[in-house]
């Protein structure tokens, strides 16, 4: 009698044991899909910011690039001009000075 007592404890032990861990399952896939939602409702607008400011530093990269192009071209014409404004310095300079008898006269 005490063994079947026993065994009855036992099953009923086991059916609760049995219906928490279907409960506990229950509560786990509500956590876990809270979870989800939560992560994403943090991360969407986190990822749309992230992805706002992605753009406007792909933007300034493009800007950057593009300017460094720009005074590159400027250095290259600046060189060039300055080259030019010698050669026109010495033409002017040649032009302004005569040599009479051997002796560089400056008309200016």
């Amino acid at each position: 009698m005490e063994e079947d007592m026993l065994q009855l404890k036992a099953e009923a032990i086991a059916e609760v044991l049995e219906e928490v861990a279907q409960a506990q399952k229950v509560l786990q896939d509500s956590v876990q899909r809270l979870e989800v939602q939560l992560r994403s409702a943090w991360l969407g607008p986190a990822y749309q910011e992230f992805e706002v400011l992605k753009a406007h530093a792909d933007k300034q990269s493009h800007i950057l690039w593009a300017l460094t192009g720009h005074v590159q071209r400027q250095r290259r014409e600046m060189v060039a001009q300055q080259h030019r404004l010698r050669q026109i310095q010495e033409r002017v300079s040649s032009a302004t000075t005569v040599t009479l008898h051997g002796v560089p006269i400056s008309l200016t």
